[in-house]
């Protein structure tokens, strides 16, 4: 008994690192959460980071067009690892992929938070961004189209399957206020391509009149 509440101590320590959140729901919802939402494509994926070059700014001020983005080591098991800081793990981001993300700017870091020998494993840099799994933050892109769990996601689900699919222009249209929740619901439904069309230029012709 004595042994099992040595390790129980020993583990405590652990366990109140690991990370812990309160699930912020889908893409449009966590945008309010963070700094800059911007769609790009990743150059490189190294360790706990990846490099993404930005093709649009959708919310908020960047001039950078490359930005180092820090996620969470994988960890072992499915669970959390120890220091875990609730960011997403990268090993799906690989080279080459196109994103929609919801980024947050790293403005504090802990004590050697940073470590130039290994610059790309760590807690980030000063105004770099880092990639929260506290909700759905990052939407695939492919070409002019997102796919994800943009509107509605059950708690801890990243993407359902299958995966609603929106026309880039249509989610950058309601990031920026010009497209109603409902018409992106709309937008979001099962369709052939015609009626996709069709909801697209009927859209573009509503903007064009207001």
């Amino acid at each position: 008994m004595s042994r099992l509440l040595l390790v129980l101590a020993l583990l405590a320590p652990l366990a109140s690192r690991a990370c812990e959140c309160l699930w912020q729901g889908a893409f449009v919802d966590v945008v309010d959460h963070a700094d800059l939402v911007v769609s790009g494509r990743v150059t490189a994926q190294r360790g706990n980071s990846l490099d993404l070059d930005i093709d649009q700014v959708l919310l908020g001020r960047e001039h950078r067009e490359r930005l180092r983005v820090w996620g969470d080591p994988v960890p072992a098991g499915g669970r959390a690892t120890p220091g875990s800081r609730c960011r997403a793990e990268l090993a799906t981001f690989v080279p080459g992929s196109q994103w929609v993300l919801a980024l947050q700017r790293i403005r504090e870091l802990p004590p050697a938070g940073f470590n130039p020998n290994t610059p790309h494993v760590g807690h980030g840099r000063l105004d770099d961004y880092s990639l929260s799994r506290c909700g759905v933050y990052w939407l695939q892109r492919d070409g002019r189209v997102v796919s994800g769990n943009i509107l509605r996601s059950p708690r801890w689900e990243y993407r359902s399957q299958p995966a609603p699919v929106v026309l880039h222009e249509l989610l950058v249209d309601h990031l920026q206020g010009r497209l109603p929740r409902a018409s992106l619901n709309e937008a979001a439904r099962p369709r052939d391509r015609r009626h996709t069309r069709q909801l697209m230029e009927q859209t573009r012709d509503f903007l064009q009149d207001q």
